[in-house]
């Protein structure tokens, strides 16, 4: 049996120390995997500097930020910082004191962040404005459809109107606006008014006007092919011979009628009711079928041979100065005596003729410039337009011009070269406008002065400031280019137009005469046709669409070459129709 034997173990000092030291170690290492032992407390958070980077700041504007006592002024897009670092993980405590001045907001992060990192940066973003530019559309068709479009800055938008006709685009402060109509709806032409400028806060003065539609059409005086001059009473109507002049006498609407192959000068008054009954018609002034030249009295007399009437030679123009004497019941009625190559004006006092002179020309076709009364010559004048200061303005068709005349009988060139056809325009003071046999003139509220340019087939505009004339321009059709086509400035076109109307929206109508149709024309030189019919023969068809109690015909009617035309205050309009030797009546009140 083997025994086994256990002997102590001794250790030197040495050895017994180097076991102690190692056994301490350990401890300590232990304790300390164990979290025993002292810990230390941790370090206090750092500085962060706070930096603000502004974008979207307009020129010309500036922003100013706080924080704490310290402000930030921007002017520009810029990234700046505070002088003074605030504690890591606190909450920003940057403000706004002030915004840009107009036209833009600035805002900063919301809710506050916390300044989480060092160094911080915060973001401010500036923005336009948003506004609402507005209007309503007057005039447009139940059933009719309207776009309408905004350019604003590079932005396009479209819109159409509700149903109450309010319409609105969406806008940034600062964008140039410009509202026009997209697409016109069928038979109206609508136009903007207030449409341009530049966006500073909400507008809602947009106004879009629609005229046109389907008018009814009536005869209220004459009868078609029947060409002879007699007056009537409102059961019978009269009789006109080829009448190609039309004015409004300004106090009580009557219509006053150069009659022209008749000699006389004739009065419709406004007792018609259509269509059955037409309207009352006497002579102003002239004798009927006594062509000739006399100045007289229009009064009854006994001599057969009407030897004391006053006497005319194919009037064709007529006009009315309403604004001069308006309060004393006294008119002025001023005829281009064509035939006579004169200038003649019939004073007129409650309704009855007091005077007929001769206010310029001498009776010899020619051409004289600057000149007064009777030292004045005109070549075959027609179309003739009174403005708001009394002055007369005169299509002198065989000089090519239009001429100007003071109420005291002196005479100058307006516009245009005499003696020389042309088509063109005059953009400065230093250009000469030219014209072809120009027979219509109408003169707006304003005073600019409106010309159908009758052999070119153009509709021209004349724009006047104090007076003078600053522009000549064509707003529709093409020079020597006739033909028959709705649409805007050179796209659309006419067959020698000869008469024309502006209305109080500055809507102008056309007497298109070869098309036999009337046409309507807005600022902008867009063209529809509104009545008759230039693909078919030539009529004398009434039209009243909108009929309801009886039987109508439902189309655009038609006319025999309508050369003059007037409008009233109402906007209802009164046409020469002058191969059917009739008066025309178009309106859009539906008389049932």
């Amino acid at each position: 049996m083997l025994r086994t034997t256990r002997h102590p173990v001794s250790y030197s000092s040495s050895a017994r120390n180097g076991y102690v030291c190692g056994l301490v170690a350990a401890l300590t290492l232990l304790l300390g995997a164990c979290g025993g032992g002292k810990s230390e407390a941790p370090a206090a958070p750092g500085p962060a500097q706070i930096s603000v980077s502004v974008t979207g700041l307009l020129p010309g504007k500036t922003v100013v930020l706080k924080n704490g006592t310290e402000t930030l002024t921007f002017s520009d897009n810029a990234t700046k910082s505070f002088p003074t670092a605030v504690t890591l993980n606190s909450a920003l405590a940057v403000s706004i004191t002030t915004q840009p001045d107009v036209g833009q907001t600035c805002t900063l992060p919301s809710p506050n962040p916390t300044v989480n990192a060092a160094p911080f940066t915060v973001n401010l973003v500036c923005t336009r404005n948003s506004y609402t530019l507005s209007g309503i559309v007057y005039g447009l068709v139940s059933g009719q459809s309207l776009q309408l479009v905004n350019t604003a800055g590079t932005t396009v938008q479209t819109t159409s109107p509700d149903s109450s006709g309010k319409f609105s685009f969406n806008t940034l402060w600062g964008d140039s606006y410009s509202v026009t109509v997209l697409a016109q709806p069928s038979r109206q032409l609508c136009s903007v008014k207030n449409g341009a400028g530049s966006i500073a806060s909400n507008l809602s003065n947009l106004e879009i006007r629609c005229i046109g539609q389907v008018w009814n059409l009536y005869t209220v005086a004459g009868s078609a092919g029947k060409a002879y001059s007699a007056d009537s009473a409102a059961s019978v109507s009269a009789s006109f011979y080829a009448p190609q002049g039309l004015a409004f006498d300004g106090t009580n609407d009557a219509v006053l009628v150069a009659d022209t192959n008749s000699g006389a000068i004739r009065k419709l008054a406004k007792d018609f009711v259509v269509p059955n009954t037409p309207a009352t018609t006497s002579t102003l002034v002239g004798k009927t079928f006594l062509n000739g030249f006399l100045n007289a009295l229009n009064v009854p007399v006994t001599d057969p041979n009407g030897a004391t009437y006053s006497r005319f030679n194919g009037p064709v123009g007529v006009a009315v100065d309403t604004w001069t004497n308006a309060k004393t019941n006294t008119k002025q009625v001023y005829i281009a005596d064509t035939l006579n190559h004169l200038i003649r004006v019939v004073t007129v006092v409650n309704d009855i003729v007091t005077k007929v002179e001769t206010l310029a020309g001498n009776g010899i076709p020619g051409y004289k410039e600057d000149a007064i009364g009777m030292n004045a010559q005109f070549n075959r004048p027609t179309g003739i337009a009174v403005d708001s200061k009394g002055n007369i303005y005169v299509a002198d068709t065989g000089n090519h011009v239009i001429r100007k005349i003071t109420p005291t009988g002196a005479v100058t060139l307006f516009a245009g070269t005499a003696g020389v056809s042309g088509a063109g325009n005059m953009a400065s003071a230093t250009d000469k406008a030219t014209f072809n046999a120009p027979m219509g003139v109408a003169i707006d509220s304003l005073d600019n002065v409106y010309v159908a340019d009758t052999l070119n087939s153009i509709i021209r505009k004349i724009s006047v400031s104090s007076g003078a004339v600053t522009k000549t321009q064509t707003l529709a059709g093409t020079p020597g280019k006739e033909g028959f086509q709705d649409g805007n400035g050179t796209a659309a076109s006419f067959s020698r137009p000869t008469g024309l109307a502006v209305d109080s929206g500055f809507y102008l109508f056309v007497a298109d005469t070869q098309n036999n149709t009337i046409r309507l024309l807005d600022q902008t030189g867009e063209v529809i046709t509104i009545a008759g019919s230039a693909t078919q023969p030539a009529g004398a068809i009434d039209a009243y669409p909108n009929c309801v109690a009886k039987t109508c015909t439902v189309s655009s009617g038609s006319f025999n070459r309508p050369s003059a035309i007037a409008v009233n205050k109402l906007g209802d309009l009164f046409v020469a129709d002058t191969g059917n030797n009739t008066i025309r009546y178009l309106t859009k009140t539906n008389p049932n």
